[in-house]
C-alpha cells in the first residue's frame, strides 16, 4: 500500500491539472514557479541556519565537517535528504535562471535568489543534480539563446561549475571519491558512495538478466535487492539499498513495459517542450531525468509529488502557452 499511496501522485495530479481542467494559467505557472523557488530557499536556509547554530550532530561527531556530516545533519534538522534537497535547490535556481533569461520582472531579487540556490546547492555536494544542473543550464541557453551566445555561456557555466568543484570543500570532497574509490564490492568499513553502488548495480543487474522481459513484480524488487546484497557483503547488512537508478527500477520492476513507461514520461513531453521552445518546461525534465539515473525519483514521496506536481502544471499550461 505504501508503493501504491507513494506512485498514485503521477496519476492523481496530472488528473487534476489536465482531465478536470484546473483553472491554471501562464501567471499561475509564474507565480508556482516562483513560490517553489522561495521555498527551496527557506528550506536551505533553515538546514544551513541550524548546522551553523548547533554545528553536525553529535552521532555525526567522529566524522567532523566532512561532506557526510554535513548532509546527513542537514537532512537530520530538515526531514529532507541532502540529495533531494539539491534537487529542490537546483531546481529553484534554474527557475529563476528561465525567467530571468526571459526578462520577467525583478530580475535583480531573482539573481540574488538564483546565486544563494547554487551556492546552497553546491555545498550539499549531491554529484548527479550539480551535472544536472549544468545540463539544464545548457539545454535552457540553446533553447532560448543564439548559437554563439549559448556556445559562450556553456563555456563560462563550465568554469564557474569547475570552479565551485574546486573551492566548496564539500563538493570537492565528493568528487574526489570518484577517482580514489576502489570500484570493487566493498568488503569492510568505511564505505561511501561510490563504492557501496557496485554492489547495488553487482545486484540489480543480476537481477535484471534473470527477469529481462516481464520483470519480478515490484514488491519482489527490495527484497530480491536485500537478499542479494547480503550475500554479497557484510556491510549491507544494516541497511536497505535499492537500485537507485529509476529507468533500472521500473524495467527489473515491471519488465519492458516499464522501461518503455519511464521514457514516454520523460522523452515525449521533452520533445514537445523543445519544438516549441518552453525553456522553463525542458529544464526541469532535463534536469529530473539526469538526477533519476542515480536515485529512485519516482520511488519516494520527496520526487514523486515534485515530478508529477510540476510536470503537469508545466503540461497544461504548455498548451495555453502555445495557444
Amino acid at each position: 500500500w505504501a508503493i501504491v499511496e507513494r506512485g498514485a501522485a503521477l496519476l492523481l495530479l496530472p488528473v487534476g491539472f489536465l482531465a478536470l481542467c484546473a483553472p491554471v494559467d501562464l501567471r499561475t505557472r509564474q507565480q508556482a514557479i516562483d513560490v517553489f523557488s522561495v521555498s527551496a530557499l527557506l528550506l536551505g536556509l533553515f538546514g544551513y541556519g541550524h548546522l551553523i547554530w548547533s554545528g553536525p550532530s553529535p552521532q555525526f561527531a567522529d566524522h567532523g565537517l566532512d561532506a557526510y556530516a554535513l548532509r546527513n545533519s542537514f537532512a537530520l534538522y530538515t526531514g529532507v535528504h541532502g540529495t533531494y534537497a539539491a534537487y529542490f535547490l537546483y531546481l529553484g535556481a534554474l527557475f529563476q535562471a528561465v525567467s530571468i533569461l526571459d526578462h520577467r520582472e525583478g530580475r535583480g531579487w531573482r539573481s540574488v535568489l538564483f546565486t544563494l540556490l547554487v551556492i546552497m546547492g553546491a555545498v550539499l555536494a549531491a554529484r548527479m543534480p550539480t551535472m544536472a544542473f549544468l545540463a539544464a543550464l545548457v539545454a535552457m541557453w540553446w533553447t532560448g539563446l543564439p548559437a554563439a551566445r549559448a556556445l559562450m555561456a556553456t563555456v563560462v557555466a563550465l568554469a564557474v561549475m569547475t570552479a565551485l568543484t574546486m573551492f566548496v570543500p564539500s563538493l570537492r570532497e565528493r568528487a574526489a571519491q570518484v577517482w580514489t574509490s576502489e570500484w570493487e564490492v566493498p568488503t569492510t568499513r568505511p564505505i561511501n558512495s561510490v563504492n557501496v553502488r557496485i554492489g547495488i548495480t553487482y545486484c540489480a543487474v543480476g537481477l535484471l538478466e534473470e527477469h529481462p522481459i516481464a520483470g519480478m513484480g515490484l514488491a519482489s524488487v527490495q527484497p530480491a535487492m536485500d537478499a542479494c546484497q547480503q550475500g554479497l557483503s557484510p556491510v549491507y547488512a544494516d541497511e536497505q539499498y535499492d537500485t537507485h537508478c529509476q529507468p533500472l527500477h521500473w524495467w527489473l520492476a515491471f519488465g519492458l513495459p516499464g522501461l518503455a513507461a519511464f521514457l514516454a514520461l520523460f522523452l515525449l513531453p521533452l520533445r514537445l517542450a523543445w519544438r516549441e521552445r518552453d525553456t522553463t518546461y525542458v529544464v526541469f525534465l532535463v534536469f529530473l531525468l539526469l538526477c533519476s539515473l542515480t536515485e529512485n525519483l519516482l520511488a519516494r514521496q520527496w520526487g514523486v509529488v515534485l515530478f508529477a506536481g510540476m510536470n503537469a502544471l508545466l503540461f497544461a499550461t504548455r498548451r495555453q502557452r502555445t495557444g
